[in-house]
């Protein structure tokens, strides 16, 4: 099957042993886009689980990855203090994830340096995927 459109996905995260993703939801005034517990179950692939470790996370996706940072930083607006809050207290480890799957299976992307640092202050990290 051939893809028809460009797939962008760009999240925030914050992820640990000790984290529990409610203290983030209330620190941080918004509800994730996906969380779940460490030892929360998961099947993936028909095997059983349990997750390693906790995850709070919050995205945007579209079909342009600069309009969905542009997206998910208008979500994240005033809340750098208190992510950074969320972070110390939860013991969390902070990052930054672009998913980046172009209709026909390449190409590049472009964003400004200037959202890039507005982002990448979110993260210590920044993790990007070329799924394919």
């Amino acid at each position: 099957m051939i893809q028809e459109k460009d797939i962008a996905k760009v999240e925030v995260g914050l992820t640990g042993h000790e984290m529990d993703p409610d203290d983030v939801t209330k620190i941080v005034g918004l509800h994730p886009t996906r969380s779940f517990r460490k030892g929360d179950r998961v099947s993936k692939k028909g095997i059983e689980r349990a997750q390693p470790f906790s995850l709070w996370a919050l995205g945007a996706e579209g079909e342009d990855v600069e309009a969905t940072v542009r997206l998910l930083l208008a979500q994240l607006e005033g809340r750098l203090d208190a992510w950074n809050v969320a972070i110390k207290e939860t013991k969390a480890q902070a990052s930054v994830s672009i998913w980046w799957e172009p209709e026909g299976g390449q190409g590049g992307f472009t964003v400004q340096s200037a959202l890039m640092r507005r982002l990448t202050e979110f993260g210590e990290r920044v993790n990007i995927y070329f799924p394919g």
